[in-house]
């Protein structure tokens, strides 16, 4: 009776442990998959869908994200073109970011030669939250006088 006892813990075990080490090949297979697929991000406009669209014909934009404290959206993009005004119909598209956000965002590949340059955008994805630091905007300081000047200032939407 005794070895009957001892052989339900390790019964229940071995099956605990085979389920597991299917879920980790399943989630790994998953992953996997996920990571050839092409990177799309959804569209921002009206005919919007759930389901991530085919972006190819826009150009993806990485950098920081930086909202004015009159609310314009900007992003400070790392390849170095500076701090870009980034225009869209989606009133809601920036609304959970804060300065220092690393962003991609889906724009026209060309930018408009105004004071500040501008871009339309057409959807963001925050990679990463900001922490309040603002040691990335070192390599921009004359551009962010110029903005000063112009009524642009950025004292608020940090993280605390």
């Amino acid at each position: 009776m005794g070895r009957k006892k001892l052989a339900v813990p390790w019964i229940l075990f071995g099956i605990t442990a085979i389920a597991f080490v299917i879920l980790v090949l399943v989630i790994a297979v998953r992953d996997g998959n996920a990571s050839k697929q092409q990177l799309s991000i959804q569209n921002a406009d009206g005919d919007s869908s759930p389901n991530f669209q085919d972006y190819s014909k826009y150009y993806a934009r990485k950098g920081y994200y930086m909202r004015d404290d009159g609310g314009v959206s900007f992003i400070l993009e790392e390849s170095g073109e500076g701090l870009i005004t980034l225009g869209t119909e989606d009133e809601m598209m920036f609304s959970e970011l804060k300065n220092g956000d690393v962003i991609i965002v889906a724009s026209d590949s060309g930018v408009d030669d105004s004071l500040p340059p501008a871009t339309g955008a057409y959807q963001c994805m925050r990679i990463e939250k900001g922490t309040g630091d603002r040691s990335f905007l070192s390599g921009c300081q004359e551009e962010l006088e110029e903005l000063a000047e112009m009524g642009y200032t950025f004292e608020d939407y940090w993280r605390e």
